[in-house]
């Protein structure tokens, strides 16, 4: 055979220091997960927004989303809830400027520890 082919063409003992590199912690796996679930709540919550709004510029005359939208706005209550409620303990008219996305940030946290655990307890469960 002229040309061997190999599987990992770097030498022996890069390929034996990946191996025993050690595993990453069960903290840091699970924090890992929460900011993954934060982030997916957040672009969720995004486009549950852009879908809101979307559907309600539609005209009603052309095609009527009313139901849609009625269940688009209490999906998103549910994945706000935590935001609201948080917003509630603030009952001034006027909010600092950052408390907004402060609260956006600690709303998704929230619901990324909350699925991340929920994957985790699953994970036990079923094995």
């Amino acid at each position: 055979m002229l040309f061997p082919v190999t599987y990992d063409e770097r030498p022996p003992v890069q390929r034996r220091a990946r191996l025993n590199r050690p595993s990453p912690s069960p903290r840091r796996r699970f924090l890992k997960r929460v900011l993954l679930f934060a982030l997916l709540h957040y672009l969720v919550v995004l486009g549950l927004t852009g879908l809101i709004f979307l559907a309600s510029h539609l005209p009603p005359k052309v095609i009527g989303l009313d139901p849609i939208i009625e269940g688009l706005v209490a999906a998103e209550n549910v994945l706000l809830a935590a935001r609201k409620a948080l917003l509630w303990l603030w009952p001034w008219e006027t909010t600092p400027a950052g408390l907004g996305l402060a609260l956006t940030l600690i709303n998704s946290l929230v619901w990324g520890l909350v699925l991340a655990a929920g994957k985790g307890f699953w994970r036990k469960a079923t094995t």
